[in-house]
């Protein structure tokens, strides 16, 4: 399984530090957004798409979404297909979205959001921010269609396994490597 890895990355050092210690990927969100998006070009141009993740951070404004940074706190006024599309010209090989409105919830994935980034996205979408029960995240998959699902709570909460997680998605027609 890949190791993705990322905190306060705001140089290619950084970068070249974490894959050096062992990171098959590294994350990115706030220095891109906020500060300097053009270090996406250069982490990609220097050690591939594949390593490149870019974390959105999304929280609805209305009839959109817009990006935020620093756990959801500071907002970016940049709306999040934009940021998309933007980091997907940059070379960035994945994208890890979250919802600040649904994150840590347990009621469910924003399944328009992710429905959005997943129609418009070429690269990966890793889909977080919302599992509470199996059927959480059957819907997501149903639905909004992400290449992968970051789950947390409902693991660490001890309100399935990750076997039985599979197992329920396998019987309901998702492939998954059991």
């Amino acid at each position: 399984m890949p190791l993705a890895v990322g905190v306060c990355v705001t140089s290619i050092d950084d970068f070249t530090d974490l894959l050096h210690m062992g990171a098959d990927k590294v994350v990115i969100n706030t220095y891109a957004l906020q500060t300097n998006p053009e270090i996406i070009n250069q982490a990609a141009l220097i050690f591939g798409s594949q390593s490149v993740i870019v974390s959105v951070e999304a929280k609805r404004r209305g009839n959109s979404w817009e990006c935020f940074s620093d756990c959801g706190r500071i907002a970016s006024n940049k709306p999040v297909f934009e940021w998309v599309d933007e980091v997907q010209e940059r070379g960035a090989g994945e994208i890890l979205l979250q919802s600040v409105d649904t994150d840590g919830r347990q009621r469910g994935f924003d399944i328009p959001l992710v429905s959005g980034v997943t129609e418009r996205s070429k690269i990966p979408v890793v889909a977080a921010s919302g599992a509470g029960s199996k059927e959480d995240v059957l819907k997501v998959v149903e639905e909004a269609g992400p290449s992968a699902i970051a789950i947390s709570s409902l693991l660490h909460y001890g309100k399935a396994n990750i076997s039985e997680l599979k197992k329920y998605l396998a019987e309901n027609g998702v492939e998954v490597c059991l």
